[in-house]
């Protein structure tokens, strides 16, 4: 009734969608331990993707996850997230969309949403954390891009000629896409 906007300010951990969310996921990879399980959120349903993650138990995972302008803080520590995630996480960004340059990030937890700048690396890389970190792609926009209906507005990464170009063919196969940069440098 309130719109997006609590929503998007809401979505932090304590989201009452978040243990939903983590909840399926188990009972999902329990039923079907060698099934993919694919992760898609828009927004600030990204932050209840990402804090779902984080509550999974130990030896649950999904293979993939596809962040869509995400509203989530680009600072946003992805260690535990990633550690339930096998192959990659990917997130589109762009300095176009307005929704985000005017809201700050999801949950409040502060920085700018990774949907405008995509995710940041840590300062200080830990032990492991480099490696959770390269399976992190940031899909910033690019004019090509515009030509399978992203035009870098917030809402028009989930046009269905861009999912059919540019995303479904990164999650159909184990091999990182030949044009994915990890967002670790080497």
């Amino acid at each position: 009734m309130l719109g997006p906007l609590p929503d998007h300010l809401l979505a932090g951990p304590d989201h009452p969608r978040v243990d939903n969310l983590a909840d399926r996921i188990t009972r999902l990879r329990r039923a079907c331990p060698k099934g993919q399980i694919v992760l898609v959120g828009l927004s600030a349903g990204t932050g209840i993707v990402i804090h779902a993650l984080e509550r999974l138990p130990v030896g649950i995972s999904v293979d993939y996850v596809v962040l869509l302008s995400p509203s989530i803080s680009s600072r946003h520590d992805l260690t535990r997230a990633l550690q339930h995630i096998r192959y990659r996480l990917y997130a589109t960004s762009s300095p176009y969309d307005m929704i985000l340059a005017a809201a700050p990030s999801a949950g409040l937890e502060g920085g700018r949403p990774a949907g405008q700048v995509g995710f940041q690396t840590p300062r200080i890389f830990t032990s492991g954390k480099r490696e959770l970190y390269e399976k992190v792609v940031n899909l910033a926009w690019r004019p090509e891009y515009a030509a399978w209906g992203w035009d870098g507005g917030h809402t028009s990464a989930t046009n269905s000629d861009f999912i059919r170009v540019v995303i479904a063919p990164r999650i159909m196969d184990e091999q990182p896409h030949p044009l994915d940069a990890s967002i670790v440098e080497r």
